[in-house]
């Protein structure tokens, strides 16, 4: 029996049991009331599709990225995380290297200063599990759909090992929420790590050492 029949099943059951009717008197019942007992049953079956409907939307809608870049070469090591708002709705809360039950952060940052205006932060965990939270301090410092925050923070764990895993789980794992932490289910993400502007520099200057190597051999004449 599938489900909608299950469902009606239950309805006529439910209209028929508290008359204390026989079987055959229920189902002359049932041929009387048929049309009643259907449109009950639809009305329900439309209903939790739209409960469902709504909460896959308003969770869907719900998104965050972010990117970690290293601010320093050497340890301890300062990072910008910087949080944009993918979604339509607003964030007003982040735990970084985090998601229920877990903390990711080998080491304890020893420091977390916020760089966004109305925003806290709280360092969380032991040496080995750890993570920072970044809370908005009111609604009106809550990121809005296309907007973006920086948040830094100071650890003695260097740009490999942040881009790296936590056993099978990227070190980077967040959960962002719409307002305070656990206001809602939250949406997780990784926050995705860049190299620092010293690297890019030294990136830049390979390939032009490339390029000028190769200019320089073509124009030499074969011998």
């Amino acid at each position: 029996m599938g489900h909608a029949e299950n469902l009606f099943f239950l309805f006529f059951r439910e209209q028929t049991f508290s008359l204390s009717l026989s079987w055959s008197d229920r189902y002359d019942f049932l041929a009387k009331n048929l049309e009643n007992l259907m449109n009950k049953a639809i009305k329900s079956l439309v209903g939790c599709a739209l409960m469902g409907a709504l909460a896959f939307a308003a969770h869907a809608a719900e998104d965050a990225s972010a990117t970690l870049t290293s601010l320093s070469g050497s340890g301890p090591f300062t990072y910008a995380l910087t949080l944009t708002d993918s979604g339509s709705t607003t964030i007003g809360s982040v735990w970084f290297a985090w998601k229920p039950g877990f903390n990711y952060l080998p080491s304890v940052p020893s420091s977390a200063p916020s760089q966004t205006t109305g925003w806290g932060t709280s360092i969380q965990g032991t040496t080995g599990a750890a993570s920072v939270q970044f809370t908005a301090g009111s609604s009106a410092s809550y990121l809005q759909p296309g907007q973006s925050a920086t948040f830094d923070f100071t650890t003695a764990d260097s740009p490999s090992t942040l881009a790296g895993d936590s056993g099978s789980t990227p070190i980077g794992t967040s959960v962002a929420y719409s307002a305070g932490l656990f206001s809602d289910g939250g949406v997780q993400f990784v926050a995705t790590s860049t190299p620092e502007p010293s690297s890019w520099a030294l990136l830049a200057a390979t390939a032009a050492g490339w390029l000028a190597l190769r200019r320089h051999r073509a124009a030499v004449p074969a011998v």
